[in-house]
């Protein structure tokens, strides 16, 4: 436009800026003035091409007009919220507002805290029949236009639109009616879904105050039970009632457990931090548990047996402190009495003597729990008191509903964690299922372990003997297998042992060393003092533990058993007893009693020295030597024999008086050493038939059986297995039969 092109600039331009647009001005009746407006609609007079100096054709998002909807006929506050701040009005310098509706302008105010303009709509006019018309607003802040680049408007409408009446209700709402992006921390509904309202949800779950005309747990009754059936009653003034006053339903009972509408009801203090004012007294996972009370029901008066018990089952650990440390109350009714946590069973317990309700009627009370002066959020309990003789609380009737296992029957869904039977079925019994399996103890009149034997084998083999000892007269395997089932210890594998584990029975002046030896000792000694303790009654003496061997050392007691108390022999349990009150501890082994055996038995005298027959369970410090005794004194002499220690055999006494391992060669009378049959094959195969043996090396089986494989080897490798043999049995005049000779005993 302009210039040489004859057209006007902004020709286009309705009346409220908008490029083609749908708004025009209109007399108003009355007046010689005109208005700006549009009566198309929101949507129709919206819908334009462009908004003059607007970059693109949604140029709103920095300022919103709340309400955008409002009646024609009245005044109406309007909100103009804005993203950014006027620069006028940031400083505490004061900016004159004006908001321009159509060509009406009226005085307004910016509102710092909410960064708003305000502004009182101007009435206006019905037109052409219109059921509504749209204004367009500016804003100009001290005389300057401050939306320029953005299209704001407002909706009138008139009483023959149909949304009059609807969208009345909006025009409180303010800022927040359509402009709440802007307003995020104070535009929120309350529970009515008033924009900044007050009303707010109560204990019983109900939305109260604000514009509802409903008080906070209005709905709740005197015992704080949601639409319940608990009023207050007259009664005598008492310390239990000092007002006169008490708290009760006395209705059926299956009625006071119930709300007015029938349904199971719902307390004020379930909800407790979850939507009213209170904030919760406990963890986030004891906002609510479930609870349980035994018994339901108690005498109207005269109850004063300490015998009984109110019990509540709780789902959680109210006194999750360290120790437990809180002071825990039943409040029944109008009264409060002192209890006390069950850890062990998860309950709460409180005496409930000295209660007592008016007469007349029956009257149900409620139920709670208080922790630390605070009643613990719960389900709804309820305690009925009835008449003095009523079967419901006969004095049996009574004190069984008072008792833990009670509770448990009525309440173990609650309390399912601790509440438990034992092996008889009673709950919370002590009823334990003993070493043999038998249910004993607690109400089954039956002792623990009775069955079991002097050695504490169920139903087995060992005896007292007339001495006291504990004894088994069958076999050794049989009675070690038995012995080690003991219900005495924990420990029934084989992980210690005893040497000598076979011992004279009869009386014996000579002491016998006796050593225990296994894993159990290889680390650290027993904790001193101790001993042995020999079937249960005879003990060791002068025991110690023996840092090299890593075993227990001790001295037999002589003579365990006398002649004439047993003539077979026996089997006993041998354990370490510490001598301090720490009893007995680790596995049995076990010790045979033979009335047959000697003192100076050999394989006796040998069992006692090193680790005798408990090698194998002390591979470390126990060595064995070739005849198989563990830190034995035998060894392989030079013809290969094992000798010395307890084989009995003197060293290299198989070779022959030339020195030759198993050799032909004999002294005769005149001392000399010859062949005795020269012209036997074995002489013919030795060269040499003197008595000079200076050279003992060649002599020796151990010499010549390293010649003869060096020899061998190498004839092997370069000649061949066959010529090799030959030529060494010419050379050294050997037999292959004497090579062969080799005594090992095992």
């Amino acid at each position: 436009a302009g210039g040489n092109t004859s057209r006007i600039p902004d020709k286009n331009l309705d009346c409220a800026g908008l490029c083609y647009g749908h708004f025009k001005l209109v007399p108003q009746p009355g007046s010689s003035s005109q208005q700006c407006l549009c009566t198309e609609g929101s949507i129709g007079c919206s819908n334009y091409t462009l908004y003059k100096h607007t970059s693109s054709s949604t140029g709103q998002s920095s300022m919103c007009v709340s309400p955008n909807i409002t009646r024609a006929n009245i005044n109406s506050l309007v909100h103009i919220s804005m993203q950014v701040a006027p620069q006028q009005c940031q400083t505490t310098t004061a900016c004159v507002v004006e908001c321009l509706f159509g060509n009406v302008h009226v005085t307004g105010r910016y509102d710092r805290g909410n960064n708003t303009m305000r502004c009182q709509s101007p009435q206006i006019f019905q037109v052409d029949n219109a059921t509504s018309v749209v204004i367009p607003i500016r804003l100009q802040i001290n005389g300057v236009l401050h939306n320029s680049s953005t299209f704001l408007s407002v909706e009138y409408l008139f009483p023959t639109d149909s949304r009059y009446n609807v969208t009345i209700s909006e025009r409180d709402h303010g800022m927040c009616t359509s402009c709440a992006r802007f307003h995020p921390d104070f535009c929120k509904k309350d529970c009515t879904g008033t924009y900044s309202g007050t009303a707010r949800i109560d204990d019983c779950g109900l939305c109260v105050e604000g514009s509802t005309g409903m008080g906070f747990n209005q709905m709740a009754d005197c015992a704080g039970i949601c639409q319940g059936n608990f009023l207050m009653h007259s009664v005598p003034i008492t310390s239990i009632y000092p007002t006169g006053e008490a708290c009760y339903c006395d209705l059926d009972v299956g009625v006071c457990m119930r709300n007015t509408f029938g349904a199971v009801p719902r307390t004020i203090f379930e909800n407790r931090g979850g939507g009213g004012t209170r904030e919760p007294p406990y963890p986030s996972h004891l906002l609510y548990q479930r609870t349980c009370l035994s018994p339901q029901y108690l005498p109207k008066s005269g109850f004063i047996n300490t015998d009984y018990y109110l019990r509540i089952g709780t789902e959680h650990d109210v006194c999750p402190a360290v120790g437990h440390s809180c002071i825990v109350q039943c409040k029944v009714g109008d009264a409060t009495v002192l209890g006390r946590f069950i850890v062990a069973g998860n309950y709460i317990e409180c005496q409930p003597a000295g209660l007592a309700v008016p007469t007349g009627s029956n009257a149900t009370v409620a139920v709670y729990v208080l922790v630390n002066s605070v009643v613990l959020p719960t389900n709804a309990l309820f305690l009925t008191f009835v008449d003095t003789n009523s079967p419901l609380i006969g004095s049996n009737v009574l004190k069984n509903a008072s008792s833990v296992s009670a509770l448990c029957d009525r309440c173990h869904t609650v309390t399912n964690r601790t509440c438990y039977r034992d092996c008889s079925g009673v709950w919370m019994g002590s009823a334990k299922r003993d070493g043999c399996g038998v249910c004993a103890g607690g109400s089954t009149g039956i002792a623990p372990d009775q069955n079991v034997d002097c050695q504490g084998v169920c139903n087995g083999p060992f005896q007292l003997l007339g001495n006291g000892l504990c004894a088994c007269n069958r076999t050794r395997k049989a009675c070690v297998e038995a012995g080690r089932t003991s219900v005495f210890t924990r420990h029934h594998e084989e992980t210690l042992c005893i040497t000598p584990s076979l011992l004279p029975a009869s009386p014996s002046t000579l002491p016998i060393t006796l050593k225990v030896m296994g894993g159990e000792l290889m680390n650290a000694p027993p904790a001193l003092p101790f001993e042995l303790k020999f079937g249960g009654s005879m003990r060791t003496t002068g025991a110690y533990y023996d840092q090299h061997l890593k075993a227990i050392i001790c001295t037999s007691l002589p003579g365990l058993v006398d002649s004439s108390s047993s003539r077979r022999s026996v089997t006993v349990g041998v354990r370490i007893s510490f001598l301090n009150g720490g009893g007995e501890a680790g596995p049995f082994v076990f010790i045979t009693l033979d009335p047959s055996l000697s003192p100076l038995d050999n394989t006796l005298q040998l069992n006692q020295k090193g680790c005798g027959e408990c090698s194998t369970f002390n591979a470390l410090n126990c060595k064995t030597d070739c005849a198989g005794i563990g830190n034995g004194d035998a060894y392989i002499d030079d013809c290969g024999t094992c000798v010395g220690g307890s084989t009995k055999l003197l060293p290299n006494q198989e070779k022959d008086c030339q020195g030759i391992c198993f050799g032909p060669f004999r002294q005769n009378q005149s001392g000399d050493c010859i062949c005795p049959f020269p012209s036997h094959p074995p002489c013919l195969n030795y060269r040499r038939d003197d008595s000079n043996t200076d050279d003992a090396t060649d002599a020796t089986f151990a010499a010549l059986d390293g010649y003869y494989i060096a020899l061998l080897s190498i004839s092997t490798i370069f000649i061949g297995a066959v010529v090799a043999c030959a030529a060494y049995l010419y050379a050294t005049g050997q037999s292959m039969e004497q090579l062969s000779r080799s005594r090992y005993p095992h």
